[in-house]
């Protein structure tokens, strides 16, 4: 692996990586389209007990500030330096290398580390997933999002580590996570419901699903949890928690 210093990182994930002139970012980053699309998942996990939240590779912070806003104390780091100047939650995020930098933050402190669409970005994943363990309660969890091998074309920027979710999970369970099947059950059923609860859609609109009561909550809870299932084939889903 190249050895590559934190402000090199930063120039990787810079303005024209956010802004979609290169990397996965087709069209741009918008903090606000993804601002809203985090407010399911940060009610579901509010729902679930968590009330102190680290967002591990953050990039401007939306899921941090959908954490805050439902009510969690939440923080973020992230290697991109421009991402952490430009975000509306600058004063709540870290500008940090999670390949090199520890966490500043005690042991024990947090329910939650989610890191979606980061490890792959990792070059040494074992060292920051082991200080990711460290500021986990026991019994808190860590929910991973990450691109699956035959998905992965090669042209993406800065994409040092993709793997089978058999190997991460093999890797997390060698520092002490631990997969649980009913949590995880849990947590989808909560997701489900909340992404049909959070807002009509434009299915919901143009159908007018909306205006049907519990009828057309169920169908778009269907319809909700179809697009969520499909969306799992495209990526790796892990959600594990501390020994």
């Amino acid at each position: 692996m190249p050895y590559l210093t934190k402000g090199k990182k930063s120039e990787i994930f810079d303005e024209k990586y956010f802004k979609g002139e290169k990397g996965s970012y087709l069209g741009g980053y918008n903090f606000d389209q993804e601002y809203k699309a985090s407010i399911p998942l940060a009610k579901t996990f509010f729902r679930l007990g968590v009330r102190k939240a680290l967002d591990a590779g953050c990039a401007t912070g939306p899921l941090v500030k959908a954490f805050l806003d439902v009510g969690i104390e939440a923080y973020g780091v992230d290697v991109s330096k421009w991402a952490i100047e430009n975000s509306p939650v600058a004063e709540r995020l870290r500008w940090l290398d999670l390949d090199e930098d520890k966490l500043p933050f005690p042991s024990e402190y947090f329910d939650l580390v989610t890191m979606k669409f980061v490890i792959e970005h990792l070059l040494y994943p074992e060292k920051a997933l082991k200080e990711v363990f460290r500021v986990l309660k026991p019994g808190g969890s860590l929910y991973i999002v990450t691109d699956k091998p035959e998905n992965f074309t090669g042209g993406q920027v800065g994409h040092f580590n993709v793997r089978s979710r058999k190997a991460w999970l093999d890797l997390l369970k060698s520092i002490g996570f631990i997969p649980s099947k009913l949590f995880y059950m849990r947590f989808v059923a909560y997701l489900s419901f909340e992404k049909v609860h959070s807002g009509s859609g434009p299915i919901a609109r143009k159908f007018l699903l909306h205006k049907m009561g519990l009828f057309g909550k169920v169908i778009r809870w269907i319809f909700k949890s179809a697009i969520y299932i499909m969306d799992k084939e495209k990526s790796t889903h892990l959600l594990l928690q501390k020994s």
